[in-house]
């Protein structure tokens, strides 16, 4: 066999437009600067060269964030050179695509019962079946999936982190929200115990428009006086929604978010010690509801149209989402998820976060997750493409063997293709409709037997004498964080 033929988006932004939003960003950069107000911070960043500090507002030159781009894009392609390399080098023929990812959700406040077709408050039991599904599918996200309401809001997010550990292996390793230190140093304690990788908790420490957020800063800042900076991830995570927190114009929320991005990511790095990463961060602002946009016409292009920018200036795209606003399993939710996954994929992303997420981040469904698994696999066989024969006078020969009237389904060319070729789902039914009345179900029937045997036969069980560790942890969070 010989290459494959592989299909992609076309279009986007031409190099000029490209470099013409990234000089806007660094102007506004520049000339506005992002408003902060933490002294003790303000005071770091007044010694670093490239950076105009006055009051309440930090300025940076041009040239400083040029230089700090550069030097990642850098570190960046030869990453890329070196693992297109490796894949190539380990393979016959084309390389495959990398094996598509999925990310588990945010924390969703809400569970949709298969049975009564209603989504009702989340609780612990709820949190721990999410987690099982979603590892069972080898699934990883910082966050935990579920906020269980059956937990006093001062204990929750302590709560999330202990299931997470007990019930997945990767997931929900940085707890979100955090408000306080005193909350964050049980969770790293938590942590530790378990045995997980820091960091244990991030702060998502960016304002939009142009601002840091002081009250997580803080926060973050304590870490860094006690020599702890490695247990937090401080991560800006700027979210510029166009028409709400950014213009409604284009390009300007994509130079809002690049500008945002950098500032962010010079804060992480020069003050926190993290790495610089610069992205492209869009979001929308549905304006007849009032709320976060997800999946619309509009979401989708402005999503395909960051990834696409993040490769031009800093070489690498960004990751796509299963994501929807329909507030329920239905024909609206898998359109507006199989769209957002074919876009992105055809566009290069390979990892596919917010896995069984509904009604934007509010509801989890079980059979979600299933079925956004299934759409992940369907697409990723479009992204692999047709492999050639290159064979010169293969179909003349094969053609000549079988004659005119006959057909190909005992030929050997057939048998030694069929299981490459097919991609076999696990979830879509494709019967002809005499065999589907006769032994046919639904696709969401399908999906929860699906779901609710994954959640029984998942095995991880985090060592007893960790369990331990934590409970003691946690009875501990009940006298230091709850109201007296």
């Amino acid at each position: 066999m010989g290459r494959s033929v592989k299909f992609s988006l076309a279009g986007g932004f031409t190099k000029e437009e490209a470099n013409r939003i990234y000089e806007e960003a660094l102007d506004i950069l520049e000339q506005i600067g992002i408003e902060c107000h933490h002294e003790k911070i303000m005071e770091r960043l007044s010694g670093i060269k490239g950076l105009m500090v006055e009051k309440g507002r930090v300025r940076v030159k041009k040239e400083f964030a040029d230089g700090l781009v550069k030097d990642f894009k850098k570190k960046q392609l030869e990453k890329n050179r070196k693992k297109t390399e490796a894949a190539a080098s380990a393979a016959t023929g084309d390389p495959k695509p990398a094996k598509f990812s999925l990310g588990a959700p945010y924390s969703c406040f809400y569970w949709l019962d298969y049975n009564t077709d209603k989504p009702r408050k989340a609780n612990t039991q709820d949190l721990r079946n999410a987690l099982k599904l979603l590892d069972s599918l080898d699934a990883r996200g910082n966050t935990a999936p579920i906020v269980p309401s059956d937990v006093p809001p001062e204990l929750q997010r302590v709560a999330m982190f202990k299931a997470s550990a007990e019930n997945s292996r990767n997931i929900g390793n940085h707890a979100k929200g955090v408000t306080s230190v005193e909350e964050a140093e049980i969770i790293c304690e938590m942590g530790e115990a378990s045995g997980r990788p820091a960091p244990y908790f991030h702060l998502q420490f960016f304002i939009s428009p142009l601002k840091y957020d002081d009250a997580l800063l803080d926060i973050g800042w304590k870490f860094l006086e006690k020599g702890k900076k490695d247990m937090a991830a401080v991560w800006g995570g700027p979210m510029p929604c166009a028409g709400a927190t950014a213009p409604l114009f284009m390009p300007a929320v994509f130079v809002q978010g690049i500008a945002e991005s950098i500032a962010s990511e010079i804060l992480t790095s020069q003050v926190f010690g993290g790495e610089f990463t610069p992205a492209v961060t869009t979001g929308l602002f549905d304006m007849k509801y009032g709320s976060y946009l997800f999946n619309s016409s509009e979401f989708l292009l402005l999503k395909v149209a960051s990834s696409n920018l993040s490769r031009e200036l800093f070489g690498y795209g960004s990751s796509g989402a299963v994501t929807t606003n329909s507030s329920a399993v239905d024909a609206q939710s898998a359109a507006e998820r199989a769209m957002r996954v074919l876009m992105s994929a055809l566009n290069g992303d390979t990892g596919f976060g917010s896995t069984g997420m509904i009604s934007q981040d509010m509801i989890f469904s079980p059979e979600q997750v299933i079925i956004d698994r299934e759409i992940v696999d369907w697409v990723q066989r479009v992204t692999e493409g047709l492999e050639l024969d290159e064979k010169k006078g293969r179909t003349l020969e094969v053609l000549k063997e079988v004659g005119p009237g006959g057909n190909f389904l005992a030929h050997d060319s057939t048998v030694e293709n069929v299981r490459k070729f097919f991609w076999q789902p696990n979830l879509f039914d494709r019967m002809p409709v005499g065999q589907w009345f006769e032994q046919g179900t639904m696709l969401r029937d399908r999906a929860s037997k699906m779901a609710e045997e994954r959640i029984k036969a998942h095995s991880f069980e985090l060592d007893a004498s960790k369990r331990a560790k934590l409970d003691a942890i946690y009875k501990k969070a009940e006298k230091v964080l709850m109201p007296k």
